[in-house]
Parts: structure tokens; sequence; C-alpha cells
């Protein structure tokens, strides 16, 4: 205890940034959740939780284009019988009727997902508006 004290009395801002240091080895903190709302086809989808837009947005998408224009864009992620997925995803149940014509994986990050609304709405040359509100490090993108 003499040698903590000693060091704090004498180098506390190098023994706190240590401490720092270590208890985020220790402890990682999570990286913080991406919360992004999207406006395509004069609908806003505006869920705070990136996995309800996407799926409300695929099924609203797939009533206008088939289930092959998904298979296409997104390959593996999309498939026609949800026992084609692998065992991990089934078990975890991460994937999603879209209105009876296909199933998707939900099992990825926000990113990806936000990739594959980019890549649909960019292949069927559809404008897309993205916004991270705020503390995202994206304001607004128009794609």
């Amino acid at each position: 205890m003499i040698k903590i004290k000693k060091l704090l009395d004498e180098h506390y801002d190098e023994f706190m940034d240590m401490v720092d240091f270590f208890y985020d080895e220790k402890y990682p903190s999570k990286k913080p959740k991406t919360i992004c709302f999207l406006t395509v086809l004069g609908k806003k989808y505006n869920s705070k939780i990136f996995a309800n837009n996407y799926r409300e947005f695929l099924h609203d998408l797939s009533t206008m284009v088939g289930g092959k224009v998904f298979k296409h864009v997104l390959g593996n992620y999309v498939k026609f019988i949800p026992n084609e997925f692998s065992k991990s995803i089934l078990k975890k149940n991460q994937y999603d009727n879209i209105n009876n014509v296909f199933y998707v994986s939900t099992y990825t990050d926000t990113e990806r997902k936000i990739n594959h609304v980019k890549d649909l709405c960019e292949f069927l040359d559809i404008k897309l508006e993205l916004e991270y509100p705020k503390p995202h490090h994206k304001e607004m993108e128009i794609v």
C-alpha cells in the first residue's frame, strides 16, 4: 500500500493512465450501437434498431421485385428454403421470412445490413438516404 500511495502522490496522472489502460484491457467496452435511419421511395424507416428497418425495407421491396434479385445482390444471405442456412444460423433462428418469397440471414453486423440496403438500391437504381443520428460519425449520406 505504501508503494501505491507514493505513486499516487508523486505520479498521479501516469498512475491513473495506467489504471485506465489496464481496466480497458480487462473490461473492454462495447462498441456504440450504430443507429441508422433510411428513406427509400418516399418511406422513412426510423426504428432505432436497424434490424427492424432492414427487415421492413426488405418486406416492402419484395412486393416490387422478385426473390431472384435479392439472391443476385445479397448472395448467400438469401435462401429460398431455410434449411439451406448453416446450422448455427438455424440454431439461433437468425433469419427472417420475407413475404413468403425468400429467407434472409440476419446473423450479420449492422454495417453489413446497411451495405445490403445500399447494394440493393444501387442495383435497382433507387435513391437512398441514410441518416445517422448522433453519436455516430456520419450525419447524412445520400447514395
